[in-house]
C-alpha cells in the first residue's frame, strides 16, 4: 500500500497494478516495445516504496523507477559492457539501506547496491575462492539490521550477510 487507499501489484505476465480502492479504479501499467519509457517487462517480482516515496519495480528484464508526475519509467538494466550497471537476472527482491541505497537481490546474479548519487551500482556475487562473498548468487531475499549489515537470503547457499563495513 502506498497511501491510504493506493495499492500497487506486481503481476507474472499482466504488468504492474495500481489500485486505487477509495474510487474503485484500477491502471494497468505494461510493456510496450514501441515505448521507451513503458515497463521494462511485464513479469513483475517485487516493489519497494523507498522513503522518499519512489515506487522501484523489480522485473525480469531489470529494475524501473516508477516517475508518478509523468507515469513513466526510468530503467536500470544490465550492460555486459558497463560494470556498473544493475546485475543480470530478475530482481527477486527490493530494500532500501539507512544510506538510501538501493539493493536489488536476483535470482542468477548475486547482489546489486546502487548509490542514487553517483547512479551506479556495485556487485556482491558467490566467488568460490573467497569465503567471505555471498554463498549463492541466487538470492531470494534481503534484509538490514540495525547495524547496516544486509542479510541475504539464497537458494542452496543458507544465508549470507554483507557487513556494514564492506557497504
Amino acid at each position: 500500500e502506498d497511501a491510504p487507499g493506493i495499492v500497487w501489484a506486481g503481476t507474472f505476465d499482466g504488468g504492474l497494478n495500481y489500485v486505487d480502492t477509495v474510487n474503485q479504479k484500477t491502471t494497468v501499467y505494461l510493456h510496450d516495445s514501441n515505448d521507451p519509457n513503458s515497463l521494462s517487462h511485464n513479469h513483475v517480482a517485487s516493489l519497494y516504496i523507498d522513503s522518499k516515496r519512489n515506487l522501484w519495480v523489480g522485473t525480469f528484464a531489470g529494475l524501473d523507477l516508477f516517475d508518478s508526475e509523468t507515469n513513466q519509467f526510468v530503467h536500470y538494466l544490465h550492460d555486459p559492457e558497463n560494470p556498473n550497471s544493475i546485475a543480470p537476472h530478475w530482481i527477486s527482491n527490493i530494500i532500501e539501506d539507512q544510506h538510501h541505497h538501493i539493493w536489488t537481490s536476483h535470482v542468477g546474479g548475486g547482489v546489486s547496491r546502487f548509490d542514487p548519487v553517483s547512479r551506479q551500482f556495485s556487485h556482491f556475487r558467490h566467488d568460490p575462492a573467497n569465503e567471505n562473498s555471498i554463498a549463492s548468487n541466487i538470492v531470494a531475499s534481503m534484509l538490514e539490521d540495525h547495524k547496516g549489515n544486509i542479510w541475504v537470503a539464497t537458494y542452496g547457499g543458507g544465508i549470507s550477510v554483507i557487513h556494514n563495513d564492506l557497504t
